[in-house]
């Protein structure tokens, strides 16, 4: 539905999957609409609501509204013991959940009135979060694999396949590997390339148009592809490689088109099991041989001294 109205209408229109979660949604959730003399606007309101909001912005649409804050407090209890734990994993979620977002005190402290900035404190037993939709499920994900990797009853009614602790990549890694045979010789426009690439594979296949929009991309860009019987993740990238864009793994059946720029900006956190490689010893020391043996550039580096959880 959001590819005919973009085609439609000639708007880029942008979803960002990770913040369709509290909408109980996904990209491909069905939409059921009819109607007639109507706008973009009225259409995409009938259809993503009230469940979701979108956002309109140099000539495009993002879905869901991102920039529309929310403040969700989040029960931790079971994972914080005391205040001194809970004060720890407010540190640990502002050191590995979007680390850039919470600058000028926005972890501590109660939020001034009529504040709209994002913010992260400890109260009571809970994390109060004031953060964007997206920043909201990587938080709610975080606490959740957290749970399930010590083996704790998870919180909230949300469909437990959404916090698999098996990395994206991995879960997507049959999918990846399917045989793809296309021959696009001629320019041909991307999305019908893409689409067919989709078809072919099942594999969803989004576009971060405001991403590529940085890069002086729009859905008329035109591109070639000679595949024979290469698998989609190689296929991809001979297809996106050379028009200086990439992609990235969204679950195990869905990936993103975007800009290198913006998939370097981005953090994504996954969970590995590392008891047989501690052992009884030092977090640190492990920590500081996986940096060394994949080099230090591949790391952010976050105020705490060390971003494990045990």
């Amino acid at each position: 539905f959001i590819r005919f109205l973009s085609r439609l209408s000639n708007i880029p229109i942008t979803v960002e999957p990770e913040a369709l979660v509290f909408a109980a949604a996904s990209p491909s959730t069905p939409i059921n609409v009819k109607m007639s003399d109507t706008t973009v606007r009225a259409a995409l309101e009938q259809a993503i609501g009230p469940r979701l909001s979108f956002e309109a912005a140099a000539g495009q649409l993002l879905i869901p509204d991102t920039h529309k804050m929310a403040e969700i407090g989040y029960q931790v209890d079971d994972l914080a013991a005391g205040e001194a734990g809970l004060q720890q994993l407010r540190q640990t979620v502002a050191d590995l959940i979007e680390p850039d977002l919470w600058s000028g005190g926005a972890v501590e402290g109660a939020v001034a009135e009529g504040e709209v900035s994002p913010s992260l404190r400890a109260e009571g037993n809970k994390l109060i979060v004031r953060a964007s939709p997206s920043t909201h499920v990587r938080i709610l994900m975080f606490c959740q694999k957290l749970r399930l990797a010590r083996a704790e009853p998870l919180l909230y009614s949300f469909p437990p396949e959404l916090f698999q602790l098996t990395p994206r990549r991995e879960r997507a890694a049959a999918k990846l590997a399917t045989p793809l045979s296309l021959n696009f010789g001629r320019p041909t426009p991307l999305v019908d390339i893409l689409a067919r690439m989709e078809r072919e594979t099942g594999m969803r296949i989004l576009v971060d148009w405001q991403a590529l929009a940085t890069a002086d991309w729009n859905p008329d860009g035109v591109a070639t592809l000679n595949a024979n019987k290469q698998p989609l993740g190689e296929a991809l990238s001979s297809l996106l490689l050379p028009l200086d864009l990439t992609w990235r793994v969204v679950d195990g059946g869905t990936v993103q088109v975007t800009t290198p720029e913006v998939l370097a900006s981005r953090v994504e956190l996954e969970f590995y099991p590392a008891a047989d490689l501690l052992d009884g010893s030092d977090p640190a020391a492990l920590l500081a041989r996986i940096r060394t043996e994949l080099g230090p550039d591949r790391f952010r580096r976050v105020k705490a001294a060390s971003s494990i959880v045990s």
